[in-house]
């Protein structure tokens, strides 16, 4: 934090970076060389929190830290939990923030189009932490400052935790996009066992009733390339079919009889989001797969919820056959040139704070068009 203390000929600057220290003396009116000061002090200091990500390569050895990068604040939300908000600076624009809580690192979160952060705290986990908790967070161009404290930290009442304990996360668990403490899928075992069997019997039904193959897309085909398993930190099995139809009404009525005959057939099928269900639930055994409609309209090949791509039919088609943790799955024509198209040239690299990014105005009129009616 910055404190500004002292005489009528020198104020005393001190820049704190959560463990380390740095004090300069500094004329009263040199504010500019103040500020410059404060930069190149913080620029050179390796803080507490930025050697932890550092270390464990969450952003680049040589990344810089900076004095104040924006600011931040927080506030309880409907659900119980806790909403984090954060603000850049004029000029600067953060990719990616790192949230701690009691200088425990939580959750590295990629920043908004416009550089902000906007991230919840489930109830749940929030009940899980102590009702004292201390929050701070930096991102890739440098520290926050609390908007209320107006320093770098900010200790809040968790009305929702316990007396005891401390905050953790447990090994083999993250907390996911939703806020939520879950295993990760790389690791349980159980959990693989079932959604793959949810898998297996959907691609069978697809075929037998509707003359559709599905298959893998989205961070389950993304994992599967890059090392035959699913990714630790995602937390579903995305799945998608390659529709007939040409336009997005006509898929989204072709997708809203097929949940119909579904459910005629005694299987459990659910429409998500609720506010404009764009893909299937499928489940089985309490165990969800998800089922994404996909086209092409002789241009470009679409899927809910934010997928455009410019190139043909054969991008996709013919389907491929893979081995996937034991089980035959199907994979696009071209898979790498896909995900490659979807997720860009760095798609080999994983990236646990991953944001799909919003899609092009054009090519959100388009997917909302997309409706899948309610059976």
């Amino acid at each position: 934090m910055m404190d500004w203390t002292g005489g009528d000929a020198i104020r005393r600057l001190k820049v704190q970076n959560w463990s380390l220290k740095f004090e300069q003396r500094v004329p009263i009116f040199a504010l500019p060389s103040v500020r410059s000061l404060a930069q190149k002090v913080a620029q050179n200091a390796q803080n507490y929190n930025f050697r932890l990500l550092k270390e464990n390569g969450l952003v680049p050895a040589n990344l810089p830290h900076q004095n104040v990068a924006g600011t931040f604040k927080l506030a309880n939300n409907e659900t119980g939990g806790v909403t984090i908000t954060a603000m850049p600076r004029l000029l600067v624009k953060p990719t990616r923030y790192f949230i701690f809580l009691d200088d425990v690192f939580i959750k590295d979160v990629v920043a908004n189009p416009k550089g902000g952060l906007h991230f919840a705290f489930n109830r749940i986990l929030m009940a899980k932490w102590p009702k004292k908790l201390v929050l701070s967070i930096t991102c890739d161009k440098g520290a926050l400052y609390s908007e209320e404290t107006g320093n770098e930290e900010q200790a809040f009442d968790n009305d929702v935790g316990t007396d005891e304990g401390r905050v953790q996360i447990p090994e083999g668990s993250f907390v996911n996009k939703k806020g939520m403490l879950i295993s990760c899928l790389s690791q349980n075992q159980g959990w693989q066992d079932l959604v793959l069997a949810a898998h297996d019997e959907a691609r069978e039904l697809f075929a037998r009733h509707f003359n559709y193959d599905i298959f893998l897309i989205y961070g389950t085909l993304l994992g599967l390339v890059r090392s035959g398993e699913f990714i630790a930190h995602d937390d579903d099995l995305d799945t998608a079919y390659f529709s007939r139809e040409t336009t997005p009404e006509a898929v989204g009525d072709e997708a809203s009889e097929i949940a119909a005959r579904l459910r005629e057939a005694g299987k459990t099928v659910r429409l998500a989001p609720a506010k404009a269900p764009k893909l299937l639930h499928y489940v089985n055994k309490n165990t969800k797969i998800d089922i994404f409609p996909s086209w092409h309209d002789g241009k470009q090949f679409f899927a809910p919820n934010t997928t455009c791509i410019t190139a043909g039919p054969d991008l996709i088609l013919p389907l491929r056959t893979a081995d996937f943790q034991g089980h035959q799955v199907l994979i696009p024509n071209r898979t790498e040139e896909f995900l490659e198209k979807k997720y860009g040239k760095t798609w080999r690299t994983p990236d646990p704070g991953y944001r799909v990014q919003s899609p092009s105005a054009a090519t959100k009129a388009v997917l909302g068009r997309l409706l899948l009616k309610k059976v």
